[in-house]
């Protein structure tokens, strides 16, 4: 389980004031349960038993527990990854992620903060489990579980964008187990965090969004507004309901990474 202590926030710009955006509270990241699905919605009867790799999923390895961002495609090999947290690959340090009780596959790359494989720090919290496991049983679009008290249904994701404030925004929860939605209140802003086993790191291109309560165990769930994603989950505040997320647009186009809905 992931718990990220934070020991600052901070604004970066637009129409944030270029000071320290403070909530009241400190924060840490966050992680993912499975929502309920529908044998009748996309195969899966909740994120905890989900066979199709979709958003909203849980994950875990022998070391730590997280939520799949989002299934996504190297534009050139053809080769699909999951999206997430860049602190949960790296606290996995090479270990088989797990989804289902199933083999899923081995983090590949990562960001986070000033850290990350290649030699790239961008500063960004964003990482990705290469799937290596039978094509068959995953079969990899790009899609995310909304989860809601009249059930639950499958999202095709066919954009990736940026949101602005007063955008309304959503995140289905693993750990959770449902669908939440919010505002954004910092279309920009960053965030000084550490994970179990990592240092404390400054971690720029996030956006912060309040009315939305996570738990530990959610980092990585997918956030999204419609059929566009806008990026992933990594850290909540320790009182009050607000919660970060990684803006995925860059990344995906540093590593060549396109979303592919069905």
């Amino acid at each position: 389980m992931i718990a990220l202590a934070v020991t600052a926030t901070g604004a970066a710009a637009g129409k944030v004031a270029d000071r320290p955006h403070r909530t009241g509270a400190a924060a840490e990241p966050v992680g993912l349960s499975p929502a309920v699905e529908s044998a009748t919605g996309v195969g899966c009867g909740s994120t905890r038993s989900c066979t199709p790799s979709y958003g909203g999923a849980l994950m875990f390895t022998t070391r730590n527990s997280c939520t799949a961002g989002l299934p996504v495609r190297d534009r050139r090999s053809g080769r699909w990854y999951v999206l997430t947290a860049g602190h949960c690959v790296a606290e996995a340090a090479g270990r088989t992620w797990r989804q289902s009780g199933l083999t899923l596959g081995r983090g590949t790359r990562w960001e986070y903060g000033a850290l990350g494989t290649d030699g790239r720090a961008s500063g960004s919290d964003v990482g990705l489990i290469r799937i290596t496991a039978n094509s068959a049983t995953w079969r990899a679009r790009s899609r995310v579980i909304v989860v809601t008290r009249a059930g639950a249904r499958p999202q095709p994701i066919r954009a990736v964008r940026a949101a602005r404030a007063g955008d309304r925004v959503c995140v289905t929860g693993g750990r959770s187990g449902t669908t939440r939605c919010g505002t954004v209140v910092a279309a920009s802003t960053w965030l000084r965090y550490a994970s179990p086993g990592l240092a404390a790191r400054t971690v720029s291109n996030l956006a912060l969004v309040s009315g939305i309560c996570v738990l530990p165990g959610d980092s990585g769930s997918p956030v999204f507004a419609g059929s566009a994603v806008l990026g992933i989950a990594v850290a909540r505040s320790n009182s009050g309901c607000y919660m970060w997320y990684s803006r995925i647009a860059a990344p995906l186009r540093h590593y060549g990474l396109q979303v592919v809905a069905g």
